[in-house]
């Protein structure tokens, strides 16, 4: 055994230089209490899961955080040098989101529920309106005062308007009135 090193020869506080191990680790897991640090012009972590597709990368590149697919080329999250987040494809969340900012959006907004609602909260005053579509009625609705209907369109397009109503400039009726009160 001359010149062989085993367990029993190395000291319990010997500092190895990772250039020494070879870069396999087997099945073993790698434990530390302190910093994993990658430095390098694009540092990266590989996760493969065997014969499972796809494999990922996690990278730091031109300063931007990335979760890449790295069997179809694709960066999925990407987290930008002014804090913005990019993500490739749907973002499903399950528990709510919540937007401090401005919207903006170049497709459509669906909602989708048995009654899809709408809420509109004026923080520096009332009332506050919601709008919604509830039993093939749209609504829109004075959330401040027990959700009463303000304007209600139904399913054969008869336009309830709860309260009055003030018509500035020209007032055309194609069809029947029943009664006018022009007081």
């Amino acid at each position: 055994n001359a010149g062989a090193i085993d367990n029993a020869k190395v000291a319990s506080d010997a500092a190895i230089a990772g250039s020494k191990i070879s870069p396999d680790f087997g099945s073993q897991n790698i434990t530390t209490t302190g910093n994993l640090t990658l430095s390098s012009t694009s540092p990266s972590i590989l996760l493969t899961e065997g014969d499972a597709n796809p494999d990922y990368i996690i990278k730091s590149q031109g300063g931007i955080f990335k979760v890449r697919d790295q069997t179809n080329g694709v960066d999925r999250i990407s987290v930008n040098t002014d804090g913005h987040v990019d993500v490739a494809g749907n973002l499903d969340v399950g528990a709510g989101l919540d937007v401090t900012g401005a919207i903006t959006s170049t497709g459509n907004l669906t909602i989708s529920n048995t009654a899809p609602t709408l809420l509109f909260t004026e923080t520096n005053g009332d009332p506050d309106y919601r709008i919604q579509c509830n039993t093939g009625e749209f609504r829109i609705q004075d959330a401040s005062n027990s959700n009463a209907n303000r304007l209600t369109i139904n399913s054969a397009g008869t336009v309830n308007i709860a309260g009055s109503m003030t018509v500035e400039g020209n007032f055309t009726v194609n069809g029947t009135t029943t009664t006018i009160d022009t007081t």
